[in-house]
C-alpha cells in the first residue's frame, strides 16, 4: 500500500488549474466530485485541485509512488474532507495552519 502524506495547501488561480489540466499527466479526473488529481512538478508529489468560490485550493501530497493505482482515490478522499473544512466557517484558520 502506498504512503500518502499531506504536505499543505496553497490557493490556485484559474491559470494554475488550466496549466495543470493541459500540461501535467492527469492521474484521474473524476474520482470525487470536482476534484482534479495530477502529478506535481515536485518529485514524488501529487496535487489535488479542489473548488472554492473564487479561486481554487491546491492541496499538495507527498507519495512514495505517484504511479500507484490507489493514489488518486486516496488523495481525493482526503482532499474532499480537507476542502470541506477549508470552505467552511473556519477556512482562514485552517488555511493558516495548513499552507505551505
Amino acid at each position: 500500500m502506498p504512503q500518502l502524506e499531506f504536505v499543505g495547501v496553497m490557493t490556485a488561480t484559474t491559470a494554475d488549474y488550466m496549466s495543470y489540466m493541459i500540461w501535467r499527466p492527469v492521474l484521474l479526473h473524476d474520482v470525487s466530485r470536482d476534484i482534479l488529481v495530477v502529478r506535481s512538478k515536485r518529485p514524488n508529489a501529487v496535487l489535488a485541485f479542489t473548488p472554492r468560490h473564487n479561486d481554487d485550493w491546491m492541496l499538495v501530497y507527498g507519495v512514495d509512488d505517484p504511479n500507484h493505482a490507489d493514489i488518486p482515490e486516496m488523495v481525493a478522499e482526503d482532499a474532499t474532507a480537507r476542502t470541506e473544512a477549508l470552505n467552511g466557517a473556519f477556512g482562514a484558520q485552517y488555511y493558516a495552519s495548513w499552507r505551505i
